[in-house]
């Protein structure tokens, strides 16, 4: 009986977990979060180059290329 309560209680602790989730809603973004992000996008080259973009970065920055290479495969 014991973990039957106990798996009650996690689901329960799930659902109120995702009730807080779906409440709180995407996040928006400030005027000088857009124009940065702008500014970013525009010079992807010196984002590619600066010295604080790491590897980890760079591969987020390829991605959408390939996906739309793989996209661009099929008419």
């Amino acid at each position: 009986m014991a973990q039957w309560e106990t798996s009650l209680a996690n689901q329960q602790k799930l659902r109120e977990e995702h009730d807080r989730f779906t409440r709180a809603g995407p996040r928006v973004l400030t005027s000088a979060e857009r124009q940065t992000i702008t500014a970013l996008a525009s010079d992807i080259t010196g984002l590619w180059h600066a010295k604080s973009t790491m590897v980890t970065d760079r591969k987020e920055l390829v991605r959408p290329v390939q996906r739309l290479n793989q996209l661009s495969y099929y008419p």
